[in-house]
């Protein structure tokens, strides 16, 4: 066996059996976290990663953000002002329900950046990559912006938030 390969195979298998910890830098996924929180992931595969799920993925730049998988693989994504739609159905948001509430008892939209922009702008999700936004939607760099998150980009699921297990949303 090649010795790269080998070195590839434990990297991962390392990382299936340790996870990883992060602190929280930023408030593009408020409320759901907050600067200082501290969130473990684990690795997944492309079929373990869900609608809901919280991932931690390199950008492009080289940094590591952590946001919300909205929309899967060949799934088509609208989203305008403070509702999603995933192939043409209305997307329930329980995570964000109080925060957008919050804002329209303030006079104003929770998430002030569209997708697609213009219509000749590819609402379909590539083949093995992810549509992610960060819950603090009017803050948030992310897929609205940079694009579909690819399967290679992504170093794992959120499992536990400040110590908590993640509990299917």
């Amino acid at each position: 066996m090649n010795a790269t390969i080998g070195g590839l195979l434990i990297a991962a298998f390392l990382q299936m059996m340790f996870p990883q910890n992060y602190v929280i830098d930023g408030p593009s996924m408020q409320p759901t976290l907050k600067t200082g929180d501290r969130v473990t992931i684990t690795a997944a595969a492309e079929n373990e990663i869900h609608r809901g799920d919280l991932i931690v993925y390199h950008t492009p730049e080289g940094r590591e953000f952590v946001k919300r998988v909205i929309a899967l693989p060949g799934e088509k994504v609208k989203m305008k002002g403070d509702k999603t739609w995933i192939n043409g159905k209305l997307l329930q948001e329980p995570y964000i329900q109080k925060a957008v509430q919050q804002a329209h008892d303030q006079h104003y939209a929770y998430n002030i950046n569209d997708f697609p922009t213009s219509a000749k702008e590819d609402n379909r999700v590539a083949a093995h990559a992810f549509f992610v936004v960060g819950d603090n939607r009017s803050n948030s760099q992310d897929s609205r912006m940079t694009g579909f998150v690819p399967i290679k980009e992504v170093k794992g699921k959120v499992i536990k938030i400040n110590g908590q297990s993640m509990n299917a949303e």
